[in-house]
């Protein structure tokens, strides 16, 4: 028989991992490079009965870390388990649960009806072994606890008495207990739960359960067995039994830091949690209106066969399953540009996966390095066993879906044995933007591998069909709050309420969007602020309120507040030039704005530029030594690609003002940043405005070769900078006139030199740029030519809207030959910036919107307008990163009083709402057993406690010594002693018996409420206290 091996599509996703523990939280994490790792709770274990740092000591462990769940509330009525059933299951049923319901809800959205639950099936990579089932067989050693008390001399009483204590710090059997210790119930239970009747059961292939699990979804929906397939894994084994097996293997790491493929690699850590994906054959999901994560294209499976031991991994046998797994799929590895690995941070493990990868991927390009980011999420949460597989593919499918190359952390220097740098692939300490042209979609794969030789591989890519897209997951660093109000108290109130509503983090982003809904224009009070954290909005909320109180605008990085009334005048973009480049820049935006990183991906199929990779310039992988770093930064500096870099930046900016509606009424530009204006004001195509930035940039480098020379930059005024070049014999030019304040002066290598010391003579501020010409002078003159030709081939026109003119320092003619005249001449004559700003000023323009890499061009022309009213907002910070900068001119143009799409900002990522408080019946969860009586209810002993008691030979010892001087004193005074017992019986005699008198009969008791006796039976066997319980729920 042969399967149609349909598409699969993800049409839903759920997550509970170290960390923030939830979906938007486990992708947030991933992205920002969280170290979700901490010391071992004592939930789970206490770490002072197990650890030494000597592995071979036995039944010790020698580490001390792990990655494990945040509590989260669990409400046990609408889980239909009650607490007492709670404390008889194991956690990982009820993680698993818990995510499901999540999963299902996000999966049947738009779709309700029209996935049949009987079809519906849930297949889970689970441990057979649980938690419960340690603690539940440890309870029966009563036996073996006794013999060994009464092989010591202890009575029968008293060892039986002692052996109830140890029972009594495990959980009780009760009819519960059988389906809450097994792993299979795991799937059995979500089926249950949600009446859903296709196949359950779990897999268990160690660490790689997950993929196995999945490999079984896939082929139950080949089949055409279900229509919907719960797939994925879920583990809570944390306890000591799991670290002591990894602890003697030995595969722990002595540091307590789990490193995939880093030199300093030394072992991996504990993880616990649950990852679980719905899958279905992608036209059904099509068809049906179901939200599309990614698609699966392909899954292979091996054995390693006969090894050196059962449990060493074998490269060749891993790359038999990737094999097959691309011949499912029908694409190269070349396609390939993430990869997962297994990566356990294991120095044998990580190297044999390298080498069964490398195989696989290098002989699809023989003469191509490097292109497939290869990356490990156990390096953040840890290694989560039987859930791994689903950690990993989670992340993969968030990667895809996000468009997002994910880091991986604690690299610090890669493995040397690897070679990666000679390989397919590179590793990434940092997440990126993942940029692509249209010849092939994104790609992403999965590695899994467990004890007894067990390999599986995924192949994934993203959804470029016409089907319903989920949003993005909103994981912003910072968000933008707005206030408004007609009096100051009434600004002051609006920013109490919002604080008193945002308690924690996840309460920011919803908040955020409330707030800019609410705000008003026209209010005479306005404020802004851009907060990344709770701390963060309360500083920033105080300032606002003092500047508020004291009635004077504020306008600082991350907040404003302005009461005067709105009149921003004209507006302008102005664009940055060459030398507000830097590594990373536009990264940020394009990371979490769609629309902001489609112009990269645009430029990847712009033919014109030739293969020039921009994003890999602007935004490479991050280098792990020094001299990598001037290697990258030497790479971008070029004029060649930094023209061209920072154009595109500008388009990305520029693509997203568009969509908050902001717009000019005039375009101006900082030497290159000219070109850009021209595209914006209607004179250039987008494509045709790259082209041009690189031929300038390349006409820029050749003339560099041939002139050489060199750029100083001088702060001091006009007057001082021109009267020192007149009384220098060498040929120094004005290049660019800043500010009114800072000069930038070109000229060969020994005339700069000596006007630099002339200048510094004077006590004059210079700074040599680094530049590889004399740009904006006659040093250049060899550039006009290449640079007029390629302006004639670019099909520049006149623009539409007013474009300044650094050149002019008024507008560009409208008409097309002037105006490539004027651009041609532009390279080899002054950038007059201060004097343009100034006519634009008069002109009429108020407010300034710097577009582009950094805030240079932003800071001169506040420089050059000082005091006078004015708006500058720039759209990128090189320190606080480019959300925060599209932010923070975002709230300072509105409190300018200019309106904004805000809108726009939430349709790609809308806002979670927060979670809500737990309900007074809700049980507080992690990934250790619930209410288990050790170690939570353990007493702890004191050391001078201990040391004051005796051992039982101590006490046999005392108790010869007492019986042999009882012995002695038996035979002294018998007199004494029969006069003693004649007294006692005499008292006796006279004793008076004090028998209170019986009370009289009274009225029969009333019978007790019916309702009140059967609500009281079920507390009791349910463990719900009375006044949660209702006669009418569901239990």
């Amino acid at each position: 028989m042969t399967l149609n091996k349909a598409p699969i599509a993800i049409v839903g996703l759920g997550t509970m991992f170290a960390g923030r523990g939830t979906t938007s939280g486990f992708w947030r994490d991933i992205v920002e490079g969280a170290d979700t790792t901490s010391d071992i709770p004592d939930s789970h274990f206490l770490t002072r009965d197990f650890y030494n740092p000597d592995p071979s000591v036995p039944d010790k462990v020698y580490v001390r870390r792990g990655a494990f769940i945040p509590h989260f509330s669990f409400d046990p009525v609408k889980f239909g388990t009650p607490p007492q059933v709670v404390e008889t299951t194991d956690t990982v049923q009820l993680i698993a649960l818990y995510v499901a319901q999540r999963v299902l809800e996000r999966a049947q959205k738009g779709t309700v009806g029209k996935v049949d639950p009987k079809r519906t099936s849930v297949i889970l990579g689970v441990a057979a072994g649980t938690e419960l089932i340690g603690d539940m067989a440890s309870r029966l050693n009563r036996p073996v606890w006794i013999q060994a008390m009464l092989e010591h001399g202890l009575a029968q009483g008293d060892a039986e008495q002692i052996a109830d204590r140890i029972v009594s710090n495990y959980t009780d059997w009760r009819e519960s207990t059988f389906p809450g210790l097994l792993g299979n119930v795991v799937a059995g239970r979500i089926a249950n739960r949600f009446n859903l009747g296709g196949t359950n059961f779990t897999a268990d292939a160690a660490c790689a359960s997950s993929l196995a699990a999945v490999r079984h979804a896939v082929q139950e929906l080949w089949l055409g067995e279900s229509d919907m397939v719960l797939a994925g894994g879920a583990d809570a084994l944390n306890n000591i039994f799991m670290y002591m097996c990894f602890s003697k293997t030995p595969a722990m790491s002595e540091t307590g830091s789990c490193r995939p493929f880093s030199a300093d690699c030394d072992g991996t850590l504990m993880g616990e949690g649950c990852g679980i994906l719905a899958l279905r054959r992608l036209e059904d999901a099509e068809r049906d209106g179901n939200e599309i994560h990614a698609v699966l294209r392909g899954i292979g499976a091996s054995s390693d066969g006969r090894g050196t031991s059962i449990y060493a991994p074998k490269s060749d046998g891993q790359a038999l399953a990737i094999t097959r797994a691309y011949d499912e799929a029908g694409y190269t590895p070349r396609t390939v540009e993430l990869m997962e690995a297994h990566g356990t941070g294991t120095r044998v493990g990580d190297a044999v996966e390298f080498a069964g990868l490398q195989s696989v991927f290098q002989p699809a390009a023989p003469t191509d390095r490097n292109w497939c980011a290869l990356g490990s999420v156990k390096s953040q949460i840890g290694h989560t066993k039987s859930a791994a597989g689903a950690a990993s593919l989670s992340k993969m499918v968030n990667a895809l879906h996000h468009k997002v190359l994910p880091p991986t952390i604690n690299i610090g220097t890669p493995n040397p044995k690897l070679n990666i740098a000679n390989s397919a692939f590179y590793l990434s300490e940092q997440a990126r933007p993942w940029v692509r042209g249209n010849d092939f979609p994104r790609r992403a794969s999965v590695s899994s591998f467990g004890f007894g030789g067990s390999n599986f591989h995924v192949t994934l890519e993203e959804y470029r069909g016409e089907g319903v897209k989920p949003p993005r997951l909103r994981i912003l660093p910072n968000e933008l709050f707005l206030f408004s109000g007609d009096t100051v108290s009434e600004i002051c109130t609006k920013i109490e309420e919002t604080l008193d509503l945002c308690e924690s983090e996840d309460a920011l982003a919803f908040n955020a969007w409330e707030s800019q809904e609410a705000f008003e224009y026209s209010a005479s009070h306005r404020g802004y602020l851009v907060a990344g954290s709770v701390k963060d909005l309360r500083a920033k909320a105080d300032k606002i309120q003092r500047a508020a109180n004291k009635g004077v605008p504020l306008s600082v990085e991350g907040l404003g507040y302005e009461s005067r009334a709105a009149d921003r005048g004209k507006t302008a973009f102005v664009f940055a030039g060459q030398g507000s480049q830097y590594i990373g820049m536009g990264a940020q935006l394009a990371l979490h704005f769609d629309k902001a990183r489609k112009a990269w991906d645009r430029a990847a199929d712009y033919a014109s530029l030739g293969s020039a990779d921009l994003h890999r310039i602007a935004f490479p992988p991050p280098a792990f030594d020094d001299d990598a770093r001037k290697r990258q930064f030497a790479l971008l500096t070029q004029t060649q690609n930094a023209q061209p870099a920072i154009t595109l930046v500008g388009m990305a900016q520029l693509s997203l003002l568009k969509e908050l509606g902001i717009e000019a009424d005039c375009m101006a530009g900082h030497s290159v940043g000219e070109i850009m204006a021209l595209h914006a004001a209607g004179a250039l195509t987008e494509e045709a405005a790259l082209k041009l930035a690189r031929d300038r940039g390349i006409a820029c480098a050749m003339a560099a070769k041939q002139s050489g020379g060199r750029m100083i930059a001088v702060f001091a005024k006009e007057v001082t900078v021109s009267n020192t070049l007149a009384q220098l014999p060498g040929k120094v030019y004005l290049a660019n006139l800043n500010t009114p304040d800072q000069f930038v002066l070109a000229g060969s290598e020994h005339d700069t030199l000596e006007a630099q010391a002339a200048f510094e003579a004077k006590g004059i501020k210079v700074v040599p740029l680094n530049v590889s010409a004399a740009f904006h002078s006659p040093l250049v003159e060899a550039a006009y030519a290449p640079l007029k030709e390629a302006i004639l081939e670019s099909g520049l026109k006149a623009p539409t809207v007013p474009v300044y003119s650094n050149l002019m320092a008024g507008t560009y003619p409208r008409a097309d030959d002037e105006t490539q005249n004027i651009l041609a001449r532009h390279l080899t004559s002054p950038v007059r910036f201060f004097a343009m700003i100034e006519t634009m000023y008069r002109d009429g323009v108020r407010t300034f919107v710097e577009v582009g890499p950094s805030d240079t061009c932003g800071r001169f022309i506040k420089a050059v307008l000082g005091k006078r009213p004015h708006t500058v907002v720039s759209l990128d910070n090189a320190k606080t990163g480019g959300v925060a900068a599209l932010h923070n001119a975002i709230g300072g143009l509105c409190i300018a009083g200019y309106r904004v799409n805000l809108a726009s900002l939430w349709e790609e990522a809308p806002a979670e709402e927060p979670m809500p408080k737990p309900k007074k019946h809700e049980l507080q969860l992690n990934g250790a057993n619930y209410n288990k009586p050790y170690p939570a209810k353990a007493r702890v002993f004191q050391d001078d406690e201990l040391a004051g008691r005796r051992t039982l030979d101590q006490l046999n010892s005392e108790v010869a010594g007492l019986t042999a001087k009882l012995a002695e004193l038996s035979v002294r005074n018998d007199a004494a002693v029969y006069q003693g017992a004649k007294e006692t019986a005499e008292l006796a005699e006279a004793g008076v018996q004090n028998e209170q008198p019986r009370a009289a009969p009274g009225r029969i008791a009333a019978q007790p409420n019916v309702t009140e006796t059967v609500l009281a039976i079920v507390a009791d066997k349910t463990g719900y206290p009375v006044d949660m319980l209702d006669m009418d729920m569901d239990l």
